[in-house]
C-alpha cells in the first residue's frame, strides 16, 4: 500500500493523468482484495486475474519497463480460493523479478484446460530458488506458499507445484479437477 501511495504521489507532479489511472488501478485492487479477503467461497479465475492485473499495473508504475506481464487467460470456465495466483504473482516479482537486477523481467500467467483438470501456470524469468527451502518447516516466510497449497487442496482438491532454477526463474503449476456438472 504504501509504496503504490509512493508511486501515485510520485505521478502526480510529473503525469497527473497518469496519476489519475494509477489511482483507478489501486482502488480497484483494494476494493476487490478486501472482497475477497471477506469471504471463505471459491471465486471466478477471471476476478482472480483482474486482480493480478491491477496489482501488476501498480509494480510496473513502481518498476518501470523493467519488468512486464502476460496473460493468456484460455480457460476462465472454473473457480480458484482467493488469492491463489496473487500469491504466486507477488513472490514472482518481490523474491524473482525484483531481487535482480533485471531489464527484461516477464511474468507469464496462463489458464488451459488439460483434460478434466484446469491448469494455471506463473511464470517468470527472475532469479529463481533452491525449492528444497519450501520443505525446511522453520522457513516460516513460506507460509503464503504453504496456505495457498492447503487452501487449494481443501476447497476444491488442487495441487500446487513449483520448479525453479536458480538465475533462471520460477514455475508454479496449478491444477483444479473439472467439477462435474
Amino acid at each position: 500500500i504504501f509504496n503504490s501511495l509512493s508511486v501515485i504521489k510520485h505521478l502526480c507532479r510529473k503525469n497527473p493523468e497518469e496519476a489519475t489511472n494509477a489511482i483507478d488501478e489501486f482502488s480497484a485492487y483494494l476494493r476487490d482484495s478486501t472482497d475477497f479477503m471477506n469471504g471463505t467461497d471459491l471465486i471466478p479465475v477471471s476476478r482472480e486475474i483482474d486482480l493480478v492485473k491491477h496489482y501488476f499495473y501498480m509494480q510496473q508504475k513502481n518498476y518501470g519497463d523493467s519488468i512486464s506481464f502476460e496473460c493468456d487467460a484460455a480457460d476462465t470456465d472454473f473457480k480458484v480460493p482467493p488469492f491463489t495466483i496473487q500469491t504466486s504473482v507477488e513472490n514472482s516479482v518481490k523474491h524473482g523479478l525484483r531481487s535482480k537486477v533485471m531489464s527484461n523481467g516477464v511474468l507469464r500467467v496462463k489458464t488451459y484446460l488439460d483434460g478434466n483438470r484446469h491448469i494455471i501456470t506463473i511464470e517468470d524469468n527472475g532469479a529463481g530458488f533452491d525449492t528444497g527451502i519450501l520443505d525446511d518447516s522453520s522457513q516460516s516466510e513460506h507460509v503464503g506458499i504453504k496456505n495457498t497449497t492447503e487452501r487449494l487442496r481443501f476447497l476444491c482438491n488442487g495441487t500446487m507445484n513449483i520448479q525453479s532454477e536458480i538465475g533462471k526463474g520460477t514455475r508454479v503449476t496449478i491444477s483444479i479437477p473439472e467439477e462435474k456438472k
